[in-house]
């Protein structure tokens, strides 16, 4: 590219050559220099360059517009390009200030569509890296038991062997089956606990991809005490040593069984919905093993629904064939009355659950698609404001394309030139977002707790996309404003005071209220999500939530420890109360148990929760009527029972104290009834609940609870480190406070409320960007009426209204039409929730204002700049 030096000497040239060109200088310049460096190119010297293009294009003043034309159309594509390229570096220098916010715009824009690209193909990435996945399925099971229905993932046993025999269309049925840390398991010379110890068939591997990354799966399952660990396992059980041959000891029932390490699986992915609690595992080993350790005996019961089943189809196999079949195969092997039955999921619809199926998903797919729109809705602002920011600068560009005109540029030249620019824009933008991304994603990790890589850009799909709304961008950002020029003659462009009018401009305002139409969509969606947040996190659940902490305490020993811990922990001054419980208020993982009223024949399935003496102390619960447990009361431990409101209206209980009710046929009376409290999160309604003591039955008891005094937490949770230690000294002391407990149910409305005002941010900053292009151009328009009017006396006050009115109402347009589309889309987000905000009219006028006052503080210093001009500047060609 020429110096600086070099163009002044062209210029000086050219004003003694041709000084009748003075009025088009600055377009002839970057013509001339354009065709210097093409000579440059080609081997000359910059004076012999110079010698040459004024001796062809200058010099005979009677036929250069001929000559140039003449030499325009003979020259090569590829030199034009270079031309074009060099021009559009030219204006970029020249038109700094337009170009950054251009540029700024869309990066914003382009790093926003990365990172939902990245968040968007993490989540659609689900367990699709196992070998064959739109052939593999996982068999769940609605059982409709009694007078509800229930949907769970898992299955009997049994039907593994049963569908590998009857249905030809599996070409391959797996099981998982696990066991969970009862006991530590010894290795390493050391005791080690929450392990999960998973059992698998041969055909596991050939089912669902998960490689070695050490040993080998060849004779795994020759042997019953061989075994498989993940490598975070190896990390933590072996540390630095070769894990390969090392025995593993682990304790069932009253054995104690070695297992040899043969190989190391590499880690699971985070994409796979193996990483949930249920269904992880850290040991592999052959449902030989499973045999061999345990006395278990399969049932076809819905009570031994314990496995997780797949099945790889063959292919062309229609699915809904088989689910048919399965169940045509229950009928006949099911004994006793068939209250169940089979359906398949694809393993690939397991974390978002895109069917619809009634279980739980760990994603969400609405929030997946919501999120991808929001992308491009983003990134339309930014190409929006690339053509306002363009159309704005026309005036300026107007004896440019002017001058190519009268060389015999046509309609096509207009467009590769103004598309060669949008591109290299596009390419600047697009390679700065890139850096920003790559540099920002652990940042963005840990302020949503995502779990996002740069790695999926090695994805072809992904690139090939990214690369074609490059493509994209830049054909319709480049061609709008170069289709529009192109239109007006030669004539009218280089005319003195030319100036494009308002008819064509009609199109720049539709996208300006199109953009703050989003704008304002996303603002009031924002308001909204983090107002239903704001109710979630300070709703009254009916008990206290402060000062609350649930202990895990080993099941199997809480019969023989259980008493003591609580006695230990409950003879600490930090310590308010503590309760034995079975489940915390925050998991929602409550039992159902087979319940009878009074003397009726009907049961129906119910929510049950092991409790004891100082449970309502300690959560605070309320009663409404009847008493509490009482130890003085020596029924009360094997029959008293407690329910909540919801169960006196669902079983229409009028006079609930002393009925009668049966839990798997032991028979039970209420003692009292408490108030309503929120046992689930607000996704749900509160349902029937029935609490008990289960004094014989100490499985039933997984947590104790305790309510601290105020004080210093570090202190008191190192004091009740010490009183576990006295208790369980092997075990780790694991605990957690309810309110983070709470906080994790609301986990991904939490994550969903955060980038939605991340993006509303980055949707106004690019809006403003645009509006700014808007004033620039309204400015420039009506400089001479802007001067006239402060000749006659207008105020600076006035001429800011002025400028200010015309954007103000296709701001109010923009928010007159993202209204309804707000109101419908948070209508359908909100039945999410059971317990939820209504939409008031104060969020849409909230945004309204935002967006208005945030508007004119971007376009404040524009549209006073113009206010305070001497209007001696404008009005000096007149």
């Amino acid at each position: 590219m020429l110096s600086k030096k070099e163009v002044l000497f062209i210029k000086s040239q050219l004003r003694r050559k041709r000084p009748d060109s003075f009025s088009l200088e600055e377009e002839m310049i970057d013509f001339i220099c354009c065709e210097v460096e093409n000579c440059m190119d080609q081997g000359h010297s910059f004076d012999s360059a110079v010698r040459l293009t004024f001796s062809e294009f200058v010099a005979d003043k009677s036929n250069n517009v001929e000559t140039i034309s003449r030499k325009a159309d003979g020259s090569s594509h590829m030199r034009l390009l270079r031309s074009y390229f060099k021009v559009a570096q030219r204006n970029f220098v020249r038109y700094h200030a337009n170009t950054v916010m251009n540029l700024v715009g869309l990066v914003l824009g382009l790093s926003s569509v990365m990172v939902i690209a990245l968040y968007v193909q993490y989540e659609l990435s689900f367990d699709d890296f196992h070998r064959d996945a739109d052939r593999v399925f996982k068999v769940n099971t609605i059982d409709s038991m009694m007078d509800q229905v229930y949907h769970h993932g898992g299955t009997s046993p049994m039907l593994l062997s049963a569908v590998a025999e009857e249905i030809p269309q599996v070409e391959t049925v797996v099981s998982v089956r696990s066991i969970s840390a009862r006991k530590p398991l010894k290795a390493g010379g050391n005791l080690h606990f929450n392990y999960q110890f998973s059992f698998v068939q041969e055909a596991f591997f050939d089912v669902l991809s998960f490689p070695l990354v050490k040993g080998a799966s060849e004779g795994f399952f020759d042997d019953p005490y061989n075994v498989l660990i993940t490598e975070n396992f190896a990390a933590r059980v072996f540390d630095k040593a070769d894990p390969l041959g090392q025995l593993i000891a682990v304790d069932q029932g009253d054995k104690t069984y070695e297992f040899t390490v043969v190989g190391v699986l590499k880690d699971l992915p985070e994409n796979t919905h193996f990483n949930n609690d249920w269904d992880a595992f850290d040991l592999l080993s052959s449902e030989e093993t499973y045999k061999t350790i345990t006395d278990y005996q399969p049932e076809w019961t819905v009570n031994d629904m314990n496995t997780l089943t797949y099945v790889k189809l063959r292919n062309q196999v229609d699915e809904e064939r088989v689910v048919a079949q399965i169940n045509e195969l229950l009928k006949r092997r099911v004994t006793e009355e068939l209250t169940y039955e089979h359906y398949l999921q694809p393993v690939t619809d397991i974390h978002l659950n895109v069917r619809g199926t009634g279980i739980e998903s760990e994603g969400n797919v609405t929030q997946v698609y919501t999120f991808a729109l929001i992308g491009l809705l983003i990134l339309m602002i930014a190409c929006i404001n690339y053509i306002n920011l363009a159309t704005a600068k026309i005036t300026i560009r107007t004896k440019e394309v002017g001058v190519r005109k009268v060389l015999g540029a046509g309609r096509s030249q207009f467009l590769t030139q103004f598309i060669i620019e949008a591109f290299m824009l596009s390419v600047l933008a697009f390679t700065s977002a890139l850096i920003i991304v790559y540099a920002t994603i652990p940042l963005i990790n840990s302020t949503y707790g995502l779990s996002l890589s740069p790695s999926v850009f090695d994805s072809p799909g992904l690139i090939s996309g990214l690369f074609l709304t490059l493509i994209l961008m830049s054909i319709v950002t480049g061609g709008s404003p170069g289709l529009y020029l192109s239109k007006f003659a030669s004539t009218d462009l280089l005319k003195s005071g030319f100036a494009v009018g308002d008819r064509k401009f009609s199109m720049r305002k539709i996208l300006v209220v199109f953009q703050f139409g989003i704008s304002v969509s996303i603002i009031i969606c924002t308001i909204v999500i983090v107002g239903q947040l704001s109710f979630m996190q300070d709703k009254a659940l009916g008990f206290d939530k402060n000062g609350i902490i649930y202990v895990s305490v080993p099941h199997t020993e809480m019969g023989e420890k259980g008493q003591l811990l609580k006695d230990v922990f409950s003879d600490l001054a930090a310590v308010n109360s503590v309760s034995l419980t079975g489940s915390s208020l925050a998991t929602s993982r409550l039992m159902a148990n087979n319940v009878q009223i009074g003397a009726s024949e009907e049961g129906s399935f119910q929510l049950v929760l092991p409790v004891d003496f100082n449970y309502e102390q300690t959560m605070g619960l309320e009663l409404k009527e009847g008493r509490w447990f009482d130890k003085e009361q020596a029924t009360d431990a094997g029959m008293g029972l407690i329910i909540n409101e919801s169960f006196a209206r669902y079983f229409s209980l009028d006079k609930p104290l002393g009925q009668k009710i049966s839990r798997w046929g032991e028979e039970g009376q209420v003692i009292g009834v408490v108030k309503d409290f929120h046992f689930k999160s607000l996704h749900s309604e509160i349902e029937p609940l029935v609490m008990h003591m289960n004094p014989g039955y100490s499985w039933n008891y997984t947590n104790m609870v305790l309510k601290l005094n105020d004080g210093d937490i570090s202190t008191t949770m190192a004091l009740l480190d010490d009183a576990w230690n006295q208790v369980y000294p092997e075990r780790p002391f694991e605990w957690s406070f309810l309110d983070d407990q709470l906080e994790t149910n609301y986990r991904k409305e939490t994550v969903f409320a955060s980038i939605f005002k991340s993006f509303a941010f980055i949707a106004m900053v690019v809006s403003c960007l645009g509006l700014l292009g808007l004033v620039s151009f309204s400015v420039e328009r009506k400089s001479k009426e802007i001067g006239v009017r402060k000749v006659l006396g207008a105020s600076v006050s006035s001429i800011l209204v002025m400028v200010s009115k015309e954007f103000s109402k296709l701001i109010l347009l923009g928010f007159a039409i993202a209204v309804p589309f707000a109101y419908f889309f948070l209508e359908e987000w909100l039945q999410g929730f059971k317990y939820r905000i209504d939409i008031g009219l104060s969020a849409f006028l909230l945004a309204g204002v935002v967006t208005l006052l945030i508007a004119w503080l971007a376009t404040g210093y524009t549209s006073l700049k113009a206010a305070r001009a001497n209007p001696v500047e404008s009005l000096r060609s007149e």
